[in-house]
């Protein structure tokens, strides 16, 4: 084993609600921004699906499930896409899954996230 990436637990327990591609594609985020002590990395779809071993038209729909969920923002600088993680949102963005899920009445339910310190978090 050669090296390897600190990945933040609130990721670890955000992969955990994500779909199968939506997780890949979260993986593929932090090996490309957090490895390389990053918030951003630019990649193509091609080159996503490439990395995650998923379809490119799969890669689009996952891209896109991310952005709506708030866990990731995309700005375009064609052909590649610029991919932003910020760790603030991400921890907001899996409190409201994790009340989705709750009012849903599934299963499985995370545990609260431990979000950075600065975090500010209004009770409903």
């Amino acid at each position: 084993m050669t090296g390897y990436t600190q990945v933040n637990n609130t990721l670890l327990r955000t992969l955990c609600i994500l779909k199968p591609n939506e997780a890949k594609v979260m993986l593929f985020l932090v090996r490309y921004t957090a490895g390389f002590h990053k918030t951003k990395c630019k990649a193509s779809y091609g080159v996503i699906a490439r990395w995650c071993s998923i379809d490119k038209s799969c890669a689009v729909k996952a891209v896109r499930a991310l952005q709506e969920k708030g866990l990731l923002s995309v700005s375009e600088e064609r052909p590649r896409l610029i991919l932003q993680l910020d760790m603030k949102k991400v921890c907001l963005a899996l409190l409201n899954l994790r009340a989705e899920h709750f009012i849903a009445g599934l299963e499985g339910v995370p545990e609260e996230p431990e979000c950075p310190p600065d975090t500010v978090i209004i009770p409903c």
